[in-house]
């Protein structure tokens, strides 16, 4: 008990007279029910059912009544105990077969009578504990109603309405079906007026005269995926995405249908009434209703006091209306305010906040980019963003450049320059220069690419370098060739790149000088390039101390004197990202999360409570992305080891996770043989594939390619999930990923083997021949050695499948990421 204007706690009490709290089968089976000093409750003490009368005051037991037992079948787990009163006389429904009147007085019990329950035996639980358990069927709740002489009680056990006599608890007017021959269900109670009964269902609403207990009229509605209310005046059922108003009186005659702009893309929800207005109770949040234009009005008058949430919540009806001008200018509009009255990094996550919930990384992209450009890049006062805040920034950067270059959105050249102030982390810098080549429309965004290239942003010349090389070859030799001299390494890189894919070989000295970069970054990219053009296999440790990669700077710059200017160049070079040169591992028994550095050195590791993480994904950006199992729940972490994007209440455990180019995150739940695929902001498209889905990959063309392990196959679906390829008779296959020469790398965990085989799925074309005893994943590498996750560690297999280059012995690994 609580003090009201307070909230003040004043007493508190188990619900057993005895010392059993915490006792798992004793606790209360409905609120508390007021009547003059006391409160009736119910409550349950080892199966047996009492209703208890307790003093208001301090929460003593006043008088207790023994009701029943509950039945061997047991009861409807979901519906309270329902208790009426009417002046002195307390009755009591609780889906056990019998209805009561107590004494409320006293706790003496007046009559109980039985009806006939609805039930039939649970197959699934059947001879549980010695005993058969029963499924029941009735109303959505115990439901009894006083009315004159007349009782009428709706069961959570029972198809009927049931007429009795207060007085003595005889059948009266007999009963009234629940389903109509037509299987039209009612399900609740909407309420009483005067002698009028309503109860409505999905598909139905009806009005009974309780002293006769006839049914007036009956309508049909279409599906209500909410509960109606009954006010003063009529009836409103939620409709899908409106409500309708209905007549009482004259047959449930339709009055009005009303739209209703809820924030969200739920369904209206369950209706309130307070006499005034009405109420919603939805998925997550609760609305008060009125008509648009007020609902306008209030939001003005709250956004011109500087209430940045109320231009949200406009932004957000806006938007359902299709308004696009009038969303986007609340969209800005809100930040303002936001900036106004918060701190720099809460006002970003607010915004941030909205783009994610509008969508607009996947919707339009190019939008996303000027909205960026134009508060943090143009605007008269830049905010400081603490880390977590550029975090976030960075990811919706990524996304929106991944989908410009998913659906080859043309023109954008400006737009990706915008923001060019903003891409310091370097994959972000490869991301943008990628989507300037898959943007280029001709020669009239050349202007716009000399311009960055002649300007003074370092990072617009960095992302405009290798687009303007490859858009006009012949017109940029010697504008690039300034920056050969730069100071700043990475410029020199990209200008080194983009002039031997010119053809230009006097850039190989400047490669073998870029190995001294003191920037690590730069001297992989460096020794990348210089491979990929010789096809000369020296090692370099690009992590390694300066007097450790002399060796191999040496053995470059004798290679460069006697071939350099001869040996056949393998031109043009990738452009593909760099990859960071960590490892990441996962140990499930072990609930551990570990990541290696390039020297495969332990540089970070994390204990998940109560967790047991499987799948992985180290991404671009440095964040690990994880499967974890025992929570249902897929988790990003970054740099630090703190959470930024999670996934959880998944349908069941997952097992394989992916982040895809446009944001998305496929996941793999093989319990219920489902793929899901989940956008940032947490709605989720899912697709049915039996045979316990362990891992999921989507591949370039857009369809997927699917480890079913109980089906001892690995196939790829397309977009209709229909199967177009699938690769049969494999022992256990836990992991599958389609390699860039076609065939599919498989590890079939039954019999311990990670195989390759061939496009068409019939042969093994290698396989590791190394002792494995129950392999998880694998992941094959850009070197041709293949990387395996093995319950006793992690091991790198060489090209033969017979060597191992090395291995990390950490127990129970299920997951591995090279990245």
């Amino acid at each position: 008990a609580y003090e009201a204007a307070s909230g003040k706690a004043k007493w508190h009490r188990s619900a057993s007279d005895e010392d059993k709290e915490g006792s798992q089968d004793v606790g209360f089976l409905a609120a508390p029910v007021p009547y003059g000093s006391l409160l009736l409750v119910p409550i349950t003490d080892g199966g047996t059912i009492w209703l208890y009368g307790l003093d208001s005051k301090d929460g003593s037991t006043v008088w207790k009544a023994y009701l029943c037992d509950e039945p061997a079948g047991g009861c409807n787990p979901w519906s309270p105990v329902g208790i009426s009163i009417d002046g002195r006389d307390a009755y009591v429904l609780c889906g056990t077969g019998v209805v009561f009147a107590v004494d409320a007085v006293s706790g003496a019990i007046r009559w109980a009578v039985r009806y006939k329950r609805e039930q039939k035996p649970n197959m699934t639980m059947r001879n549980y504990n010695n005993m058969t358990m029963m499924d029941v069927e009735g109303w959505d709740d115990d439901v009894v109603i006083p009315y004159g002489k007349t009782l009428v009680v709706m069961a959570s056990d029972s198809n009927e309405m049931i007429w009795l006599d207060r007085r003595t608890g005889a059948f009266g007017n007999g009963l009234s079906p629940r389903i109509s021959p037509f299987g039209q269900a009612a399900n609740y109670v909407l309420g009483t007026k005067g002698p009028s009964l309503f109860v409505a269902g999905r598909n139905i609403v009806r009005r009974y005269d309780i002293p006769s207990s006839k049914l007036i009229w009956e309508r049909e509605i279409e599906d209500s995926l909410g509960r109606g209310v009954l006010t003063e005046d009529a009836l409103y059922i939620p409709v899908k995405n409106s409500v309708l108003k209905l007549d009482q009186e004259n047959k449930g005659r339709e009055l009005s249908q009303v739209g209703v702009q809820l924030t969200t893309e739920d369904p209206v929800g369950n209706l309130f009434s307070d006499g005034e207005k009405l109420w919603v109770a939805g998925a997550g949040r609760v609305y008060a209703m009125t008509n648009l234009e007020h609902r306008m009005a209030m939001l003005q008058e709250k956004i011109a006091a500087g209430d940045g949430e109320a231009q949200l919540n406009r932004m957000r009806l806006y938007a359902k209306e299709k308004k696009f001008e009038e969303m986007l200018a609340d969209l800005r509009g809100s930040y303002q305010l936001f900036k106004a009255s918060l701190t720099p990094d809460q006002s970003a996550d607010k915004f941030f906040s909205a783009l994610a919930e509008l969508k607009l990384s996947q919707d339009n992209p190019s939008l996303v980019l000027e909205l960026l450009a134009e508060e943090f890049v143009t605007a008269a006062s830049l905010p400081p963003l603490g880390k977590e805040m550029v975090a976030r920034r960075n990811d919706l950067l990524s996304s929106s450049l991944s989908v410009i270059r998913q659906k080859k959105m043309k023109g954008l050249t400006a737009q990706v320059l915008g923001i060019a102030p903003l891409l310091e982390p370097e994959y972000l810098q490869h991301a943008a220069a990628q989507t300037l080549d898959a943007t280029y429309r001709g020669e009239e965004d050349l202007p716009a690419l000399k311009e960055a290239v002649a300007g003074g942003s370092v990072l617009a010349q960095l992302i405009s370098v290798g687009p303007l090389s490859k858009a006009a070859p012949k017109d940029v030799k010697d504008s690039l060739a300034k920056f050969l001299e730069s100071k700043d390494d990475r410029l020199k890189l990209s200008a080194a790149r983009a002039l031997t894919n010119a053809g230009e070989r006097s850039t190989l000295p400047v490669f073998l000088k870029l190995l001294e970069s003191e920037n690590a970054r730069v001297r992989v990219r460096a020794h990348q390039s210089l491979r990929s053009l010789s096809g000369q296999q020296i090692t370099f440790s690009s992590d390694g101390k300066p007097e450790e990669r002399v060796k191999a700077i040496d053995a470059w710059k004798a290679w460069i004197n006697k071939d350099g200017q001869t040996a056949k160049l393998t031109i043009p070079l990738s452009e593909s990202d760099v990859p960071l040169g960590r490892t990441l591992i996962t140990s499930h028994v072990h609930s551990l999360i570990i990541e290696l550095d390039a020297n495969h050195k332990e540089r970070w590791r994390m204990q998940i409570a109560n967790g047991n993480p499987w799948g992985c994904q180290g991404l671009p950006n440095g964040n690990r992305l994880v499967a974890i199992t025992s929570q249902s729940a897929v988790i990003e972490y970054n740099e630090e080891g703190k959470e930024v994007w999670k996934k959880d209440r998944l349908p069941s455990s997952p097992w394989g996770v992916q982040r895809l180019a446009n944001g998305n995150t496929l996941i793999a739940c093989a319990d219920t043989h489902q793929i899901l695929e989940v956008s940032p902001d947490g709605t989720t498209a899912t697709f049915q594939i039996a045979g316990r889905p362990m891992s999921a990959q989507r591949l370039e063309n857009g369809n997927t390619l699917v480890a079913l392990q109980t089906s001892n196959k690995v196939v790829e679906v397309d977009k209709a999930n229909k199967v177009v390829w699938e690769a049969r008779n494999m022992n256990g296959p836990c992991s599958a990923t389609r390699l860039e020469n076609g065939n599919t790398l498989i590890v079939q965990m039954y019999t311990g083997q990670v195989v390759e085989v061939d496009a068409a799925g019939k042969t093994s074309v290698w396989t590791a021949q190394i002792p494995l005893v129950s392999p998880c994943n694998a992941q094959r590498l850009p070197n041709g050695n293949t990387l395996i996750a093995d319950n006793n560690g992690v091991h790198e297999v060489d090209p033969t499948g017979k060597e191992i280059r090395w291995q990390h012995k950490q127990n129970n690994s299920s997951g591995v990421s090279q990245f």
